[in-house]
């Protein structure tokens, strides 16, 4: 008895102390997946590939003493694929690693630090008949990136952070670079601010070249009111590049600057008629190398008013410049439109809808290179109606049809286009209903001048219906046909053109009563005309079964393609995967 009240003193007095030490342990999250890949593939005319993979992956994460103190996560992922295609063989192994470091991730001076590593390594083997081949690389690449960030009670941020990449194989190291960039985020009552660099220089081992990259970009907000607000946005770019010549004698260096300022507006008074856009830019791009050296400054500005004259008319007027100098050419573009619009209110006759509208334009354009001076102007007119009715056939059914025509003028440097009329006519109808769903439509348009020397016809019919069958399966099924034909002064072409695509499906959520398997199935088919005779015609079949258990997810897809050429494919994928 006194050995049994001894033991559980003992025991009780080493519980603290076991707890104490299990408490110091950080804790610690082990999670991960692998997994198994299969593809086969055949089409006809002896093309055959078989592929296989295998994944796996393992991540741990936890934190050091307190979240709000340090986190950490690290990760690495196993992958090795099989492919065969006829001669030919190829095997790839991919290592790939990952680690991050958070310290005080919740404060107002985070600090973020990471690591990435991928190998690579790839076997092609060619067996034919006259000769054996047999390759062999193995490709390595390297990440770091450290980023500290200062964060102020206002909500102001600044980053700063450095990064460095290098890529190698056997033969040795191919490239690298190293970066390092700032960014930073000041916010006012009415204020935005928005500045960010970078700098970078990269050594290229394979073209035995250098280049040094420098990018400086500043971005402003400015926005008053609510119905004011400005965009300023300045930057510039700089790329050194340092690569010897062809005979390796000496070194030549090509420098490119970019340099570009950029403003965006829009006023849009409340209780007021009328809003305003616009924009501008300038662009300076300047290159410099032993070959060539070239300057080119452009600049573009565009306004647009538009003014609500009242409920039913609209006018709006825009205008643009545009500007290019180079060191072989200069140009210049201006150009200027007005335009309106009249929409009649909308008129019901026996719940017939009807509304009708007017619109017009002019516009004008001066164009000037070197000594040449071209100036165009344009007018255009159109006048048009519509018409829509809808109908309830049932408690879920609805019936609705829409007529539509437009004639449209244009006037070009004194010189009137044939005017162009057209008519477009629609019927559709839908139904929904518990035990499915159907819709139905037809339109039609016809285009032409009136000197009939160009016309458009088109017709499109749909027609789609999904039902279920019982609680866990239902059906579907799409078709649409088009028909078109069109006659111009470069294309002719009298007889209708029709393109036929549709679709069946079938889902299944529990098959063979399997909690968790899960089936779907379709077939596509269409068929294209062509104007120089010939159809090409396909149908596609694709079936997908997926099962998931708790972490097991499984799925088998078996996919057929037939052309009415003869050729065809035919696809089989199986994978699994199983997550821990």
């Amino acid at each position: 008895m006194r050995r049994f009240a001894r033991l559980c003193i003992s025991v009780i007095g080493v519980m603290p102390v076991a707890y104490a030490v299990a408490a110091d342990q950080p804790p610690l999250r082990l999670f991960g997946n692998v997994g198994y890949f299969y593809s086969l593939s055949e089409a006809d005319g002896g093309g055959h590939t078989e592929s296989t993979q295998l994944t796996g992956a393992l991540n741990a994460s936890g934190y050091f003493w307190q979240p709000w103190f340090a986190t950490g996560d690290a990760g690495v992922t196993i992958s090795a694929s099989n492919a065969t295609s006829g001669s030919s063989q190829s095997k790839v192994k991919l290592l790939s690693t990952r680690a991050n470091f958070d310290l005080l991730p919740a404060s107002r001076y985070p600090f973020r630090m990471g690591y990435t590593s991928s190998d690579n390594v790839i076997d092609w083997i060619n067996t034919g008949q006259q000769h054996l081949i047999e390759l062999g690389e193995d490709y390595r690449s390297r990440y770091f990136t450290a980023r500290q960030a200062l964060i102020s009670t206002g909500g102001d941020r600044a980053d700063i952070w450095y990064s460095k990449r290098s890529w190698d194989s056997d033969l040795g190291e191919l490239s690298s670079d190293q970066t390092l960039g700032l960014k930073y985020r000041w916010r006012a009552q009415r204020h935005n601010f928005y500045l960010s660099g970078s700098y970078q220089e990269r050594d290229s081992s394979v073209l035995d070249g250098q280049s040094k990259n420098s990018l400086l970009a500043f971005t402003h907000n400015y926005f008053p009111s609510s119905a004011f607000y400005i965009k300023t946005l300045a930057d510039g770019m700089r790329i050194d590049n340092s690569l010897p010549q062809s005979n390796g004698s000496f070194r030549a260096s090509s420098v490119s600057d970019v340099n570009q300022v950029a403003s965006h507006f829009f006023w849009r008074p409340e209780y007021r008629p009328f809003t305003m856009t616009g924009a501008t830019r300038l662009q300076r791009r300047w290159e410099s190398s032993p070959v060539v050296s070239v300057e080119q400054t452009i600049f573009s500005a565009n306004l647009a008013a538009n003014v609500q004259i009242s409920r039913r008319t609209r006018v709006t007027a825009t205008g643009q410049v545009t500007s290019l100098d180079t060191t072989v050419n200069n140009s210049l573009a201006t150009t200027q439109s007005l335009t309106g619009l009249y929409q009649s209110d909308r008129h019901l006759f026996r719940d017939f809808s009807y509304y009708w509208y007017a619109d017009g334009g002019i516009g004008n354009r001066l164009a000037a290179e070197y000594e040449d001076t071209t100036s165009t102007q344009n007018l255009n007119a159109g006048i048009g109606h519509n018409g829509s009715r809808a109908w309830n056939t049932s408690n879920r059914s609805t019936f609705r049809v829409n007529l539509a025509q437009t004639a449209r003028e244009t006037w070009v440097n004194s010189g009137f286009d044939s005017p162009t009329i057209n008519h477009t006519a629609s019927l559709a109808w839908n139904e929904s209903l518990r035990e499915g769903s159907s819709y139905a439509q037809f339109s039609a348009l016809d285009s032409r001048s009136v000197d009939g020397n160009t016309y458009t016809q088109l017709m499109t019919t749909q027609f789609s219906r999904n039902m279920p069958i019982d609680r866990m399966s239902s059906w579907g099924g799409n078709l649409s046909m088009q028909n078109s034909r069109r006659h111009t002064a470069t294309y002719s072409n009298k007889r209708f053109l029709t393109t036929l695509t549709g679709r069946l499906s079938y889902q299944h959520g529990r098959l063979f009563g399997i909690y968790r398997l899960k089936f779907n199935t379709k077939l596509d088919v269409s068929s294209t005309a062509n104007r120089d005779g010939g159809d090409r015609r396909q149908a596609e079949w694709e079936s997908r079964a997926t099962y998931v258990v708790g972490m097991l997810n499984t799925a088998l897809v078996v996919r057929l393609v037939e052309s009415g050429s003869g050729l065809g494919s035919r696809v089989v994928v199986f994978q699994v995967n199983r997550s821990f």
